[in-house]
This record gives structure tokens, C-alpha cells and sequence, in this order.
């Protein structure tokens, strides 16, 4: 699974990123997918604008060869920023066919706790909405998501409470413009 205006919104994000004391303290950087063939177009992607990465003041992570790792790849490690590409957005048949990967509690927990200091999640908070929204009641799979929907309201408890930004795709390419 890939999707290509994730990709771009990451570059967009990337773009806006500097270290506060690039000389005193190189943060660490990490782009992460749990999608290998999402990996490989953010890695072309990053790759194009690693010198910008590293001028803004960010290291890549561990000694790492590359900004961009699948969730897989990365559990046990760690980096100060994260950026996350969720990459799911469709219509399938059925709530676990549409999230794929986002079904995973644990490699979803693992994706979510590789930060030090900052997550900025790429994602389709309508898309996770309206399909959790889909799920019946009386469903077994509603009981096994039920982590996606705290951890969407978690997110509306940490805006409300000025710890967290959702930015729509509209608004990030005019802040990049």
C-alpha cells in the first residue's frame, strides 16, 4: 500500500522543520510507515531533501542510512521527532480489509511510542472516523478497534488542550507556499 499525497504532505512537513539549537543539539529524524512500498517512495522522497534535512539541524536516526523505516524495521528504536505516514484511505468492503495494518493494536502501539520528544501523524482522521462509524455494535472487530477511537479522541484531547495541531492538507500546502 502506498499513497503519494502522504508522501507529499511529509516533504510539505519536512519543509517546516528546524531545530531550535541545530549546533548545540542535533535532533534525530525518523519517517516511518508500516508499509514497505510507502517506505520506498518516502525514501526517494526524504532522499531528495536529506541535505535540507541535515542543514535544518536533524541527524538521521541510530546511524541509520535513511530518514525512512517500516514500523517493523524500527521497533526497539527510538528518535526525537517522528513523522508518521498511516497511508490508509479507501472504501473496501469491510473495516479490517479498509485499515489493513491500523487494525494491529500492538504494531500500532509500537508505530506510535518511537518518539523522544515530537509525533506528527500524516493521516485521514475522516477516513478512520467514518469507518469506525461503519461498525456495528453487536461486531466483534468494534470491540478489536475500539483503540483506533480512543486514540482519535486522545488526539481532540490534546488539541483542546493546545498540546496537539491538526492541520488539514488545504491548510499545510498554503502554509508551504
Amino acid at each position: 500500500w502506498c499513497n503519494p499525497d502522504e508522501v507529499r504532505s511529509c516533504i510539505q512537513i519536512l519543509s517546516l522543520l528546524r531545530a531550535r539549537d541545530p549546533q548545540a543539539n542535533r535532533p534525530s529524524l525518523a519517517v516511518l510507515s508500516p508499509y514497505a512500498a510507502q517506505v520506498d517512495l518516502l525514501d526517494k522522497a526524504v532522499d531528495e531533501y536529506a541535505m535540507e534535512l541535515e542543514q535544518s539541524g536533524f541527524v538521521k536516526p541510530d546511524d541509520s542510512a535513511s530518514f525512512c523505516n517500516t514500523v517493523d524495521s524500527y521497533q526497539g528504536s527510538e528518535a526525537d521527532l517522528v513523522v508518521v505516514s498511516l497511508v490508509r484511505n479507501n472504501h473496501r468492503a469491510g473495516p479490517k480489509a479498509a485499515l489493513g495494518f491500523l487494525t494491529d493494536q500492538r504494531r500500532m502501539n509500537v508505530l506510535l511510542s518511537r518518539a523522544r520528544w515530537k509525533l506528527v501523524l500524516i493521516m485521514s482522521t475522516e477516513f478512520l472516523r467514518v469507518t469506525l462509524a461503519g461498525l456495528r455494535s453487536d461486531d466483534d472487530q468494534a470491540v478489536d478497534l475500539l483503540f483506533l477511537e480512543r486514540m482519535l479522541n486522545a488526539i481532540e484531547k490534546e488539541k483542546s488542550k493546545g498540546f496537539a495541531t491538526v492541520v488539514s492538507a488545504a491548510k499545510l500546502k498554503a502554509m508551504c507556499k
